[in-house]
Protein backbone atom coordinates (compact mmCIF):
# COMPACT_ATOMS: atom_id res chain seq x y z
CA UNK A 1 0.00 0.00 0.00
CA UNK A 2 1.23 3.63 -0.89
CA UNK A 3 0.35 6.00 1.55
CA UNK A 4 0.36 9.43 -0.61
CA UNK A 5 -0.19 13.03 0.67
CA UNK A 6 -0.89 16.56 -0.68
CA UNK A 7 -1.73 20.11 0.49
CA UNK A 8 -3.73 22.67 -0.52
CA UNK A 9 -4.10 26.16 0.47
CA UNK A 10 -6.56 28.74 -0.96
CA UNK A 11 -6.41 31.86 -1.02
CA UNK A 12 -7.28 35.40 -2.35
CA UNK A 13 -5.22 37.77 -4.31
CA UNK A 14 -5.83 41.93 -4.56
CA UNK A 15 -5.79 42.95 -8.40
CA UNK A 16 -5.04 46.89 -8.97
CA UNK A 17 -8.60 47.98 -9.01
CA UNK A 18 -9.05 46.35 -5.87
CA UNK A 19 -11.14 43.49 -6.74
CA UNK A 20 -10.30 40.16 -4.86
CA UNK A 21 -9.66 36.99 -6.72
CA UNK A 22 -10.18 33.44 -5.17
CA UNK A 23 -6.78 31.32 -6.15
CA UNK A 24 -5.49 28.07 -4.68
CA UNK A 25 -2.39 26.34 -4.77
CA UNK A 26 -1.64 22.42 -4.53
CA UNK A 27 1.73 20.95 -3.01
CA UNK A 28 3.83 18.34 -4.84
CA UNK A 29 2.75 15.10 -3.98
CA UNK A 30 4.61 13.21 -1.11
CA UNK A 31 4.63 8.81 -1.05
CA UNK A 32 4.83 6.57 2.18
CA UNK A 33 5.58 2.93 1.41
CA UNK A 34 3.26 0.95 4.15
CA UNK A 35 5.54 -2.12 4.52
CA UNK A 36 3.94 -4.05 6.83
CA UNK A 37 1.23 -4.89 3.75
CA UNK A 38 4.12 -5.15 1.14
CA UNK A 39 6.75 -7.30 3.14
CA UNK A 40 4.14 -10.45 2.93
CA UNK A 41 5.03 -12.78 5.87
CA UNK A 42 3.06 -16.71 5.32
CA UNK A 43 3.62 -19.64 7.87
CA UNK A 44 1.95 -22.91 6.98
CA UNK A 45 1.84 -27.05 8.29
CA UNK A 46 1.12 -29.44 6.71
CA UNK A 47 -0.40 -30.83 9.02
CA UNK A 48 -3.96 -30.18 10.43
CA UNK A 49 -3.00 -31.64 13.54
CA UNK A 50 -0.98 -34.40 14.97
CA UNK A 51 -0.43 -37.30 17.18
CA UNK A 52 1.95 -37.52 19.95
CA UNK A 53 5.70 -38.17 18.56
CA UNK A 54 3.97 -37.33 15.04
CA UNK A 55 6.12 -34.71 13.32
CA UNK A 56 5.19 -31.82 10.60
CA UNK A 57 6.72 -29.81 8.47
CA UNK A 58 6.31 -25.80 9.05
CA UNK A 59 6.95 -23.48 5.75
CA UNK A 60 7.18 -20.24 5.75
CA UNK A 61 7.28 -18.13 2.78
CA UNK A 62 8.40 -14.27 2.69
CA UNK A 63 7.54 -12.02 -0.16
CA UNK A 64 9.16 -8.23 -0.84
CA UNK A 65 6.14 -7.10 -2.58
CA UNK A 66 8.22 -3.25 -2.20
CA UNK A 67 10.38 -0.84 -4.27
CA UNK A 68 13.23 -1.33 -1.93
CA UNK A 69 15.83 -4.15 -0.98
CA UNK A 70 15.27 -5.54 2.49
CA UNK A 71 18.61 -6.76 3.80
CA UNK A 72 19.64 -7.59 7.31
CA UNK A 73 16.67 -10.22 7.80
CA UNK A 74 16.32 -12.06 11.09
CA UNK A 75 13.34 -14.39 11.23
CA UNK A 76 12.97 -15.72 15.01
CA UNK A 77 9.87 -19.04 15.55
CA UNK A 78 7.89 -19.33 18.48
CA UNK A 79 6.14 -22.24 19.62
CA UNK A 80 4.04 -23.02 22.73
CA UNK A 81 4.24 -26.01 24.90
CA UNK A 82 3.61 -29.26 23.43
CA UNK A 83 5.89 -29.00 20.57
CA UNK A 84 9.77 -29.13 19.70
CA UNK A 85 11.71 -28.11 16.91
CA UNK A 86 13.97 -31.21 15.57
CA UNK A 87 17.36 -29.97 15.15
CA UNK A 88 19.39 -29.54 11.54
CA UNK A 89 16.15 -30.06 9.48
CA UNK A 90 16.02 -26.04 8.33
CA UNK A 91 16.38 -25.00 4.71
CA UNK A 92 16.29 -22.18 3.50
CA UNK A 93 15.35 -21.96 -0.06
CA UNK A 94 15.83 -25.10 -0.64
CA UNK A 95 19.36 -25.50 0.94
CA UNK A 96 19.82 -27.40 4.12
CA UNK A 97 21.07 -25.21 6.81
CA UNK A 98 21.87 -28.10 9.81
CA UNK A 99 22.93 -25.31 12.37
CA UNK A 100 20.34 -23.09 11.73
CA UNK A 101 17.95 -22.34 14.84
CA UNK A 102 14.99 -21.20 14.56
CA UNK A 103 14.12 -20.56 18.24
CA UNK A 104 17.52 -18.19 18.18
CA UNK A 105 16.82 -16.95 14.76
CA UNK A 106 18.47 -17.28 11.56
CA UNK A 107 19.53 -14.65 8.78
CA UNK A 108 17.98 -14.56 5.37
CA UNK A 109 19.45 -13.45 2.20
CA UNK A 110 18.77 -9.79 0.97
CA UNK A 111 15.46 -9.85 -0.76
CA UNK A 112 15.08 -7.23 -3.74
CA UNK A 113 11.51 -6.08 -4.99
CA UNK A 114 9.74 -9.12 -5.87
CA UNK A 115 12.03 -11.49 -4.56
CA UNK A 116 10.49 -14.73 -2.50
CA UNK A 117 12.43 -17.10 0.69
CA UNK A 118 11.13 -20.28 0.92
CA UNK A 119 12.46 -21.45 4.67
CA UNK A 120 11.02 -24.87 5.79
CA UNK A 121 11.38 -27.26 9.09
CA UNK A 122 10.33 -29.98 11.05
CA UNK A 123 8.48 -30.15 14.05
CA UNK A 124 7.14 -32.80 16.88
CA UNK A 125 4.31 -33.16 19.15
CA UNK A 126 5.28 -34.22 22.75
CA UNK A 127 2.49 -34.88 25.33
CA UNK A 128 -0.85 -33.19 25.18
CA UNK A 129 -1.20 -30.85 27.06
CA UNK A 130 -4.21 -28.85 28.77
CA UNK A 131 -4.49 -26.38 26.03
CA UNK A 132 -4.42 -29.29 23.24
CA UNK A 133 -2.95 -26.95 20.71
CA UNK A 134 0.60 -25.97 19.58
CA UNK A 135 0.93 -22.59 19.17
CA UNK A 136 3.29 -21.22 15.96
CA UNK A 137 4.67 -18.39 14.61
CA UNK A 138 7.39 -16.23 13.95
CA UNK A 139 9.00 -12.70 13.65
CA UNK A 140 11.06 -10.99 11.17
CA UNK A 141 13.01 -8.34 11.34
CA UNK A 142 14.59 -6.09 8.51
CA UNK A 143 16.32 -3.14 7.56
CA UNK A 144 15.96 -0.63 4.85
CA UNK A 145 17.68 2.49 3.45
CA UNK A 146 15.24 5.36 3.40
CA UNK A 147 15.94 8.03 1.32
CA UNK A 148 14.18 10.66 4.02
CA UNK A 149 16.22 9.18 6.67
CA UNK A 150 18.57 6.62 5.93
CA UNK A 151 18.94 3.37 7.34
CA UNK A 152 15.57 2.31 9.11
CA UNK A 153 14.36 -1.07 10.93
CA UNK A 154 10.88 -3.12 10.77
CA UNK A 155 9.55 -5.83 12.49
CA UNK A 156 6.47 -7.73 12.23
CA UNK A 157 5.04 -11.51 12.62
CA UNK A 158 3.75 -13.84 10.50
CA UNK A 159 0.02 -15.18 10.89
CA UNK A 160 -0.10 -17.80 13.88
CA UNK A 161 -0.60 -21.72 13.07
CA UNK A 162 -2.82 -23.82 15.32
CA UNK A 163 -2.20 -27.37 15.54
CA UNK A 164 -4.36 -29.69 17.27
CA UNK A 165 -2.16 -32.33 19.01
CA UNK A 166 -4.76 -35.27 19.66
CA UNK A 167 -4.35 -38.97 21.49
CA UNK A 168 -6.57 -42.10 20.92
CA UNK A 169 -6.15 -43.82 24.35
CA UNK A 170 -7.99 -46.21 25.94
CA UNK A 171 -7.92 -47.78 29.26
CA UNK A 172 -8.69 -51.77 29.96
CA UNK A 173 -8.28 -51.78 34.23
CA UNK A 174 -9.37 -55.39 35.21
CA UNK A 175 -9.98 -56.72 38.93
CA UNK A 176 -11.59 -59.84 40.20
CA UNK A 177 -13.10 -60.59 43.42
CA UNK A 178 -11.28 -63.19 45.00
CA UNK A 179 -7.60 -64.09 45.44
CA UNK A 180 -8.00 -67.72 46.16
CA UNK A 181 -11.06 -70.04 45.50
CA UNK A 182 -12.37 -73.78 45.53
CA UNK A 183 -13.60 -75.73 42.64
CA UNK A 184 -17.38 -75.10 42.37
CA UNK A 185 -16.61 -71.07 43.80
CA UNK A 186 -18.01 -68.44 41.68
CA UNK A 187 -15.32 -65.58 40.22
CA UNK A 188 -16.86 -62.24 39.06
CA UNK A 189 -14.39 -60.52 36.84
CA UNK A 190 -15.11 -56.20 36.63
CA UNK A 191 -12.95 -54.68 33.73
CA UNK A 192 -13.20 -51.09 33.72
CA UNK A 193 -13.38 -48.63 30.49
CA UNK A 194 -11.86 -45.50 30.08
CA UNK A 195 -11.34 -43.04 27.21
CA UNK A 196 -8.17 -41.54 28.42
CA UNK A 197 -7.59 -39.89 24.82
CA UNK A 198 -8.48 -36.87 23.32
CA UNK A 199 -10.71 -38.06 20.89
CA UNK A 200 -14.34 -39.87 20.65
CA UNK A 201 -14.19 -43.76 20.69
CA UNK A 202 -16.86 -45.45 18.93
CA UNK A 203 -17.75 -48.87 18.09
CA UNK A 204 -16.31 -50.66 20.65
CA UNK A 205 -16.20 -54.33 21.38
CA UNK A 206 -15.42 -55.66 24.59
CA UNK A 207 -13.81 -59.36 24.34
CA UNK A 208 -12.71 -61.54 27.42
CA UNK A 209 -12.30 -65.49 26.86
CA UNK A 210 -12.75 -66.95 30.59
CA UNK A 211 -9.67 -68.41 31.68
CA UNK A 212 -8.72 -71.55 31.87
CA UNK A 213 -9.94 -73.96 34.66
CA UNK A 214 -13.21 -71.82 34.98
CA UNK A 215 -16.46 -71.57 32.80
CA UNK A 216 -18.43 -68.47 32.02
CA UNK A 217 -21.92 -68.43 33.88
CA UNK A 218 -24.64 -67.41 31.10
CA UNK A 219 -26.65 -64.07 31.84
CA UNK A 220 -23.92 -62.75 33.99
CA UNK A 221 -22.90 -59.95 32.10
CA UNK A 222 -23.85 -56.59 33.34
CA UNK A 223 -23.10 -53.41 31.45
CA UNK A 224 -22.62 -49.98 34.17
CA UNK A 225 -25.11 -52.01 36.65
CA UNK A 226 -27.36 -53.21 33.63
CA UNK A 227 -28.09 -57.12 32.67
CA UNK A 228 -27.34 -58.15 29.43
CA UNK A 229 -28.75 -61.34 28.66
CA UNK A 230 -27.47 -63.45 26.07
CA UNK A 231 -24.22 -61.58 25.92
CA UNK A 232 -20.97 -63.71 26.29
CA UNK A 233 -17.44 -62.29 26.37
CA UNK A 234 -16.03 -64.95 24.37
CA UNK A 235 -17.91 -64.19 21.37
CA UNK A 236 -17.93 -60.72 22.39
CA UNK A 237 -20.43 -57.41 22.64
CA UNK A 238 -20.56 -53.97 21.79
CA UNK A 239 -19.86 -51.43 24.63
CA UNK A 240 -21.52 -47.57 24.17
CA UNK A 241 -19.66 -44.63 22.51
CA UNK A 242 -17.01 -42.78 25.09
CA UNK A 243 -16.35 -39.19 24.77
CA UNK A 244 -13.25 -37.94 26.50
CA UNK A 245 -12.63 -39.04 29.68
CA UNK A 246 -15.96 -40.91 29.38
CA UNK A 247 -15.88 -45.17 31.32
CA UNK A 248 -18.19 -47.81 31.51
CA UNK A 249 -17.77 -50.55 33.83
CA UNK A 250 -18.21 -54.68 32.28
CA UNK A 251 -18.60 -57.27 35.27
CA UNK A 252 -19.15 -61.22 34.60
CA UNK A 253 -18.89 -64.33 36.43
CA UNK A 254 -17.37 -67.36 36.10
CA UNK A 255 -17.67 -70.79 37.82
CA UNK A 256 -14.25 -72.55 38.69
CA UNK A 257 -14.21 -75.86 37.56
Amino acid sequence: MIITNTATVNYDYTLPDQTKVPAESVSNEVQTENLFDAVLRTKASDKAFMREGERATQTIVLTNNSAILLSEILLKDFMTEGGKYIDGTVTVNGVSQPVYDMKAGIPIPDLNPSEIATITYIIEAGAITPEKNILNDAAMTYSVMDPARGKADFAARTNLITIPVVKDNMSVVKSVDKNYANKGDELTYTSVVTNTGSLAQSNLVFKDAPPSGTAFIPDSVRIDGISKAGYDPQVGFPLKDLGEGESTTVVFSVTVN
